[in-house]
């Protein structure tokens, strides 16, 4: 009874929500990296982890990897010079078409960004940032970002580069491309 009253609060959202092509940047936390960091450095890190991933509203959800985690970005050449990590998303055939082994996003060229982005699948509903104890004096704290009482009022009161400074994931839907090469062909 309680997920059909969820489902049905989130209607007029998922309405609304029209993605297939486009791009996810941010600045990237330094997080603990359990494949690399010998020690745990504790306060040296803005957050335990963070990753983006889409979320898929109606089931069946679809058979490919869906997320994408700070440590995949930091790997050498998925950042650009100055920290900022992308994440591209395109229709679930589109990411099929191009994914090699089912375990990880494939991974895309993007040479108007000299860097390489892993590809996920557009949400039908919504894509997710998750936070893993992050530092409350990292400016990227979602503690800052404003919080409503319900999933509409949150919603409704989206963060802003005021309250996550550079770290806010800018999240740019691409219009008028209708494959992955057209997508990272207009992607500067």
């Amino acid at each position: 009874r309680m997920y059909a009253a969820q489902y049905l609060s989130f209607l007029p959202i998922r309405k609304s929500y029209n993605f297939a092509y486009g791009f996810i940047k941010m600045k990237l936390p330094s997080v603990f990296n359990n494949f690399v960091d010998r020690v745990y450095k504790g306060p040296e890190y803005q957050a335990l982890m963070f990753d983006i991933a889409s979320n898929y509203f109606k089931p069946p959800a679809p058979d490919v990897p869906f997320t994408v985690t700070t440590p995949m970005l930091q790997a050498d050449g998925f950042h650009t010079d100055d920290g900022f990590g992308y994440v591209l998303f395109a229709p679930l055939d589109a990411v099929r078409a191009r994914q090699t082994d089912g375990k990880t996003p494939p991974e895309i060229e993007v040479p108007g960004l000299k860097v390489k982005a892993f590809l996920i699948n557009a949400p039908d509903f919504l894509f997710v940032f998750r936070y893993r104890g992050p530092s409350a004096t990292w400016p990227g704290f979602p503690g800052n970002a404003p919080c409503g009482d319900s999933a509409i009022d949150g919603l409704e009161m989206p963060a802003t580069c005021e309250d996550l400074g550079g770290y806010l994931p800018q999240i740019t839907r691409v219009d008028g491309v209708t494959s992955v090469d057209q997508l990272v062909a207009r992607i500067r």
